[in-house]
């Protein structure tokens, strides 16, 4: 979760940077409550190499976690090994990607943020749901809720396995 903690810090202050820029010179703002809402939403089942970052994307992230694989690629090794795991069922290629935002309630500007992506295929019985929300509410806490508000409520599409983890 160290790597999904570095991103929803980031895309905070990409998504609210009106927000904290305000912030640096001194303009007093309206504050607001803040909702988080997840869902899933279907994408394509490929692997594919992010030159920019030099890793692998589109392996379900909760199989990547369990296996403790490291998707940058260094090695034909690397591949190698992913192949592996994807014939040995151990580590599934996503068909969908988990959505996490964040959305001020308010009367305009109430869009919902994305703050994080997260590949999945949606077959595995447990679900770090919780791990992730908490990722989410505590860079909130320590980048913007003095400055914008305190997330008042959770969202989910009410999908039985993730809300049973909340």
């Amino acid at each position: 979760m160290r790597d999904a903690a570095a991103t929803v810090e980031a895309n905070l202050k990409v998504q609210f940077r009106a927000f904290l820029k305000d912030a640096a010179v001194g303009r007093p703002q309206e504050r607001f409550l803040v909702k988080v809402s997840m869902d899933e939403r279907a994408v394509d089942a490929v692997v594919q190499y992010d030159s920019c970052t030099g890793k692998l994307h589109g392996l379900c992230y909760e199989h990547v976690l369990d296996m403790r694989l490291d998707l940058t690629l260094t090695s034909v090794e690397l591949l190698k090994s992913v192949r592996r795991h994807i014939t040995a069922d151990t580590v599934h290629i996503a068909n969908e990607v988990l959505v996490v935002s964040v959305a001020l309630r308010s009367g305009t500007g109430y869009q919902a943020r994305p703050v994080l992506l997260l590949p999945t295929c949606k077959c595995k019985e447990r679900c770090d749901i919780k791990a992730i929300v908490d990722v989410v509410i505590e860079a909130w806490n320590a980048q913007l809720r003095d400055l914008v508000g305190p997330i008042t409520a959770v969202f989910t599409d009410g999908d039985n396995q993730r809300r049973r983890h909340l």
